[in-house]
């Protein structure tokens, strides 16, 4: 799999697959740790950003097996970005490929994945209470502000119809 997603998914050229597909599996197999490897991979392609940027898309994927990108995986990926010089911009940006759409509707609620679905419906409620077009209209704020509100409503309403959805209901 590793060696399928290196050469066509990433379009290595095949003298460098070779060459990343030993520092990835020397790294999963080895007692050194992920600086290590991060260190010795942008040795031999520091040259070659965009060999960087797929190394790292490949650390991502590596890492949310079992969609789960726990704090210490992140931690080793975040390791080999910033050993790689590149910017959370660009991390982001690579990140944002194996976030799964739900993921963002936790953000908009303020919540994580491992919020109880009692919290969640906590923070829901906050929210639309803070966001209700009555609750704005009595601040007598102009009408750029209310509608700006009415969106964010709408934004928190679809976030949690979706969390409820995934989750089965609660």
């Amino acid at each position: 799999m590793i060696s399928d997603y290196v050469g066509y998914e990433l379009k290595i050229e095949p003298r460098y697959r070779k060459i990343a597909i030993e520092i990835f599996n020397d790294s999963v197999d080895s007692l050194y740790t992920i600086e290590e490897f991060a260190r010795q991979f942008y040795s031999r392609f520091k040259n070659k950003p965009e060999m960087l940027t797929r190394m790292v898309d490949l650390l991502l994927m590596a890492s949310m097996e079992n969609d789960s990108f726990r704090d210490r995986k992140k931690q080793k990926v975040l390791k080999a970005v910033e050993i790689f010089g590149l910017s959370k911009e660009e991390y982001e940006n690579i990140k944002a490929g194996y976030l799964k759409d739900t993921d963002k509707y936790y953000k908009i609620l303020g919540v994580s994945t491992q919020s109880s679905n009692r919290e969640i419906r906590r923070k829901y409620l906050e929210l639309v209470k803070q966001y209700a077009p009555e609750n704005i209209e009595e601040d007598d704020l102009p009408q750029e502000f209310i509608q700006s509100a009415d969106d964010k409503l709408q934004e928190i309403r679809e976030a949690y119809r979706a969390i409820k959805k995934e989750r089965g209901g609660f």
